[in-house]
């Protein structure tokens, strides 16, 4: 055994995994799809007063100092990497990919799926936002709350903690905002009362279905329950879903350990229930996902490796 291990995903789960490994004397390999890591961090714009030991920085400002710490360590991060190839070796696992235009295979005695969530959206919206960039946002990400000017209107489409959070502040800069969402609001009580408790600014629109989105001479225009409306900037805010269907294409084997709506599904070490597959961060099936919970899961998976590669795996 040579205490190799590949990391699927450079976000945070992904970089504490590796951490991890390389400060027990393993030699983690990071492979990251997109251009730098940090995951969903790399759009989060707002300040952040939730994590420990952060007050108030951004996600973008947390990212780098993931970034910086990660970069202290000897061990590779390939950002870019488009994989071509995945499988099962009987002793671990071959990682095909190409990287800097060069193709290249990494053989690991464990592999960790760390690949994370992207924003969901109707192929609709999907269509309109490449068309309208700056008029039709997907995910919280792509939203700049101060860029957008007092006395517009959003169209904020979703009923969760997103959804409402971010009205609340655009509220607050004097933009008016309405929320439409399908059945009852998800969002926590706390966010709905802060949004009922501005009328004149928030509108909330419960059991509404909207469709029909298009340009409009000032803005988009779509239905609401068949009633046409009219916003300056529609935001998607329809939750996350799992970045599993590259790797399913890939491995169809995965689906042996992935469920119904996409996430793999783990046990309480981050373990799969295939020989020398953990999986980590949003991507898997653990509740209440948080960047917290994903560092503490890339951790988690890294001791139990360790333990497993040691033979006295922990108890399942």
């Amino acid at each position: 055994m040579t205490n190799e291990v590949v990391i699927l995903g450079g976000g945070p789960a992904g970089l504490s995994c590796a951490l991890w490994l390389h400060n027990s004397g393993y030699s983690p390999r990071v492979l990251e799809q997109a251009p730098a890591c940090g995951g969903l961090l790399r759009f989060n714009h707002h300040e952040n007063d939730w994590l420990l030991g952060f007050p108030n920085a951004t996600g973008l400002s947390i990212r780098e100092r993931f970034i910086e710490h990660v970069g202290r360590h000897d061990f590779p991060v390939v950002t870019s990497a488009a994989l071509s190839g995945l499988r099962a070796t009987g002793s671990g696992f071959g990682v095909a990919y190409s990287a800097g235009g060069e193709a290249r295979e990494a053989l690991a005695d464990f592999l960790v799926i760390a690949s994370g969530t992207r924003p969901r959206a109707p192929a609709e919206l999907e269509s309109l936002a490449s068309q309208y960039p700056q008029r039709c946002l997907i995910g919280a990400g792509q939203l700049r709350i101060d860029e957008v000017p007092p006395g517009r209107r959003v169209a904020m489409l979703g009923g969760g903690d997103n959804a409402f959070e971010n009205a609340w502040l655009l509220a607050r800069r004097g933009v008016w905002v309405d929320i439409y969402y399908r059945g009852e609001a998800r969002a926590q009580r706390d966010w709905q009362n802060r949004c009922a408790a501005m009328p004149g600014r928030i509108g909330l629109h419960p059991h509404t279905a909207t469709d029909g989105f298009a340009k409009a001479a000032q803005g988009l225009e779509f239905r609401a329950n068949g009633e046409l409306r009219q916003a300056d900037i529609v935001v998607v805010m329809y939750g996350y879903g799992p970045n599993t269907d590259a790797l399913l294409q890939l491995a169809p084997w995965l689906g042996d350990v992935v469920d119904a709506h996409g996430f793999v599904q783990v046990n309480e070490y981050q373990r799969t229930a295939l020989p020398r597959l953990y999986a980590i961060g949003d991507v898997t099936n653990r509740p209440l996902p948080t960047l917290p919970s994903a560092i503490g899961q890339g951790s988690v998976a890294a001791k139990a490796i360790v333990l497993e590669s040691e033979g006295r795996p922990p108890a399942p």
